[in-house]
């Protein structure tokens, strides 16, 4: 069978892998330009070459399903190992490790996006395609497949089953276009409730400056929450790059602010972690991510509508706890259910 999948983070791609793994056909539709959600790679400086992972900067594993999906990448020359050289910033004094080092981190090689890549490539993924709603034709269509997609541009597809792996509130926004004869609303009210926090990015980068050994500085006290040193991540790195992620009270206080002034602000908070030769950069960009991290999520993997005739799921990191990790269970766990539930479906091509 036909299934659309919304959004291209990692728990859309590995639904898609999963079910097209399993022989059906998915279409990932994403609105942006590139893989991975907040497993973001952004090509920056002034020559767009540099590669600085500005979403998340590296990722923790524990369950088993996920820690056997990290072989393959590691296998693939895609993660590495990571975290064992963090510092801490208490505010006041900067510590040559955080006294609550975590195991099992990881972060990228050639970039957070290329993770998104490599499990893309399962799936047909379609580009620049926003997503406004969604219809249901009813159990008397005289159409075969149930669901029609209806994108911002005008475009029009259908499907058999669909897959929501969007933040909860664009979630929401798609399943409150979709008709009423549906029991879809039962899923707004589960998701209704569902909070981001946003934050900041700054990508930084300086000429001349010697690269530090230290992969990342968690900081207390600050508007900054964390600092990844990206250059080490890339190999021999003959320039300092850096990401600055702001807190979340940093980034609801100045989300109307110029990116120009937040830029400033980071960098004054910058200085005071690292020293005033911070102010000597290169070049600096910022990224305001509007839903960075769930503060609410639903203690479930997915949300499944439980319909064989029109199926119908949500998916992402607004589950279990809301990591990188429960991000991929969620599209994994859901990916499995489907498999054993439409496994008679496999090749179903209705017009």
């Amino acid at each position: 069978m036909k299934i659309a999948v919304v959004g291209a983070g990692l728990s859309g791609l590995t639904a898609g892998k999963v079910l097209a793994e399993a022989g059906h056909e998915v279409v990932i539709y994403e609105k942006s330009r590139g893989y991975g959600g907040r497993m973001a790679t952004r090509y920056a400086g002034k020559d767009q070459e540099q590669k600085l992972d500005h979403g998340v900067s590296y990722f923790t594993a524990t369950d088993s399903v996920f820690l056997q999906q990290i072989k393959e990448w590691e296998e693939k020359g895609l993660v590495q190992k990571w975290g064992d050289r963090f510092s801490y910033y208490t505010g006041e004094t900067l510590m040559s490790r955080t006294p609550l080092q975590e195991s099992g981190i990881y972060s990228s090689v050639k970039g957070m996006n290329q993770i998104g890549r490599f499990m893309g490539r399962f799936s047909d993924v379609v580009f620049e395609s926003k997503v406004g709603g969604i219809t249901y034709f009813g159990k008397n269509r005289t159409r075969k497949r149930p669901w029609m997609i209806n994108f911002q541009s005008g475009q029009v597809v259908s499907a058999d089953a669909i897959i929501l792996a969007v933040p909860a509130p664009q979630a929401y926004g798609i399943l409150g276009m979709s008709q009423d004869e549906t029991d879809t609303f039962k899923l707004l009210r589960q998701i209704d409730e569902i909070r981001y926090d946003p934050t900041f990015s700054l990508m930084i980068g300086f000429k001349g400056v010697n690269i530090p050994t230290w992969q990342g500085i968690e900081c207390e006290n600050s508007s900054i929450s964390f600092i990844s040193n990206e250059s080490l991540k890339r190999g021999e790195a003959q320039s300092l790059y850096l990401t600055i992620q702001s807190t979340a009270e940093f980034a609801k206080q100045h989300q109307d602010d110029l990116k120009e002034k937040v830029a400033d602000l980071l960098l004054k908070e910058l200085s005071a972690v690292l020293g005033s030769w911070v102010m000597s950069y290169d070049w600096k960009q910022v990224h305001f991510w509007r839903y960075r991290s769930c503060v609410n999520p639903l203690d479930v993997p997915f949300l499944d509508r439980e319909d064989d005739d029109a199926p119908l799921a949500l998916i992402g990191d607004y589950f279990n706890e809301g990591t990188i990790q429960d991000a991929y269970l969620s599209g994994y766990e859901l990916g499995q259910l489907w498999k054993k539930r439409f496994k008679n479906r496999v090749g179903d091509q209705a017009a």
